[in-house]
């Protein structure tokens, strides 16, 4: 082994015992804070009850419920589209710390919520019925105050919650968090709270700030003023929050602190101090992601010596794959610009993506083979093994990521996704296949300058799709995430190609992780 190899050993060997250690905390810290346990909605829709104190019986129980009078206000908390409970859980566990219930559920195809996923989400009464179901949960529960409920969500669960609150009269208020679109029902919405991040989409910060002014009834608001009175259950205020997007707002303690200042605010709460705020399992969760940045070197390392090794192939045949790269994508872009020819997986967003790689992988291997690039003789042999040391260190990837997922994003599979995720993986290996043989090429530095490129090709033209208005505009939802996944398999690809050059092991981890993130976040239709 090279001496930098070796070395690189070894800080991936201390940066899994930072990681495992990481984890350990997690799992300490995920039992501890408020109490709170999983608990199943009729219909099929699970959800997890927050409540704002200590449990001192096993994990995953609710202490007595407590004497009527002392019972707290409760707040239903709804998630966006590709979210789940789970990434709410931060915000759940602070409001609760401020004493506040709350019940956060997975909308139908989320999460673990097997229900499928309406065909037309922007219906208004689309997420109604789960809606309707976490509300009279907790007016049945014996924990909370039953007529003191607030509905509370976030882009696609803002939109369901002013909705529900337009159709119930018996709620005390709203948060709508980045979203918001409609307001088509015969109430009009008590006590409204508008929270944007200052990084929103234009639309969405746009759409929020147009209704909030059809509310109090005027052209446009001032943000920061409460206008109305919320004990008449008119009050209306818009803030932005500044230095956040769409998703980091989520953790954002100026949101939480704004929400906690407006429940208090209706239920007329006398505080001496702030409210405690901290979710310890954030430092968890951002100390085992940088630990596993570094242990991905090794990953790839080990991943290169169970393959069998490639040959040397010269860096300048890069520029034959760049252009078949490039033409594979755009030949096949109108392919998915009416339906998604792999749309029987299901995954909503998520298909047309797949369905975009698996096509331009087919047309990248046959563009690759007229060139006489194809290269068969480097990636032929020992494919059998190739392939196993690819799932192995999938396996691996999978066993260190899936415990985050109760931080961000459920990231265990129920059934339905397993077998999309199978499916989707086998769909889209031979865009990987054709990618790494393509451009993974020269000395490992080389191949991963190559690589970069070759990964801010395919985002640039998925993009240019989407703006051409070849690919559905949602597929933007997908590009942050498919960004950050291609800096990982950089991390990975570097040492793999460094150490052995394997192009089909390498492409088996990528097209199986990416299947894996795709499968478990996409909306499930089935």
């Amino acid at each position: 082994m090279h001496p930098m190899q070796r070395l690189v050993a070894l800080a991936s060997g201390l940066a899994l015992a930072v990681l495992l250690f990481a984890l350990a905390r997690l799992g300490v810290h995920q039992a501890a804070g408020p109490s709170h346990a999983d608990v199943a909605l009729p219909g099929g829709i699970p959800a997890t009850l927050y409540l704002p104190r200590e449990s001192h019986g096993p994990f995953g129980t609710l202490p007595d419920p407590p004497p009527q009078d002392e019972r707290p206000p409760v707040i239903v908390l709804a998630h966006g589209v590709a979210a789940d409970r789970e990434m709410m859980s931060t915000l759940a566990r602070r409001l609760a710390l401020a004493g506040y219930a709350v019940l956060s559920f997975d909308f139908r195809g989320h999460g673990e919520n097997r229900n499928p996923f309406p065909r037309s989400p922007g219906r208004p009464d689309a997420l109604r019925e789960d809606f309707a179901a976490a509300v009279d949960f907790v007016r049945g529960s014996p924990q909370v105050n039953p007529s003191r409920v607030i509905v509370m969500g976030h882009s696609m669960g803002a939109g369901a919650a002013l909705d529900f609150a337009t159709r119930d009269p018996g709620l005390d208020g709203v948060v709508a968090l980045s979203g918001g679109w409609t307001l088509q029902g015969p109430y009009s919405p008590p006590n409204v709270l508008f929270l944007w991040a200052s990084a929103d989409p234009p639309a969405i910060r746009d759409a929020a700030r147009a209704l909030a002014a059809r509310l109090v009834g005027v052209d446009s608001v001032q943000l920061g003023r409460t206008y109305g009175i919320l004990g008449d259950l008119r009050g209306v205020r818009a803030v932005e929050v500044p230095g956040n997007d769409h998703l980091s707002i989520l953790w954002s303690k100026a949101a939480a602190a704004e929400v906690v200042a407006w429940l208090d605010t209706i239920f007329q709460v006398q505080r001496l101090g702030t409210p405690p705020q901290d979710d310890p399992r954030v430092a968890d969760a951002l100390l085992a992601l940088a630990a596993f940045g570094v242990v991905l070197l090794g990953l790839g390392l080990a991943v290169g010596a169970l393959a069998p090794r490639g040959p040397e192939r010269p860096a300048a045949a890069a520029l034959v794959g760049f252009a078949c790269l490039a033409a594979a994508i755009l030949l096949t872009l109108p392919a998915v610009a009416t339906d998604a020819p792999l749309g029987f997986l299901g995954l909503e967003i998520g298909d047309v993506v797949i369905s975009q790689l698996a096509l331009a992988g087919g047309a990248l291997l046959g563009l690759l083979a007229l060139a006489g690039r194809l290269d068969t003789a480097a990636w032929r042999p020992g494919f059998g093994r190739a392939v196993a040391a690819g799932l192995a260190g999938f396996a691996a990837v999978y066993a260190l990521l899936a415990p985050l997922g109760v931080v961000a994003h459920r990231l265990v599979p129920t059934p339905e996704r397993a077998l999309a995720c199978v499916l989707a993986g086998i769909g889209v290996f031979p865009f990987f296949l054709g990618f790494e043989i393509a451009l993974r090429r020269g000395g490992p530095l080389a191949a991963s300058g190559l690589g970069l490129a070759g990964r801010a090709l395919v985002l640039g033209l998925l993009l240019l799709g989407v703006s051409l208005g070849v690919i559905p505009f949602v597929v933007v939802l997908m590009l942050p995430t498919l960004a950050v996944l291609f800096l990982l398999f950089e991390l990975v690809a570097l040492p793999l190609h460094a150490a052995g050059r394997n192009v089909v092991a390498l492409a088996v981890l990528e097209a199986a992780w990416f299947a894996w993130v795709t499968g478990v976040t996409m909306p499930m239709r089935w």
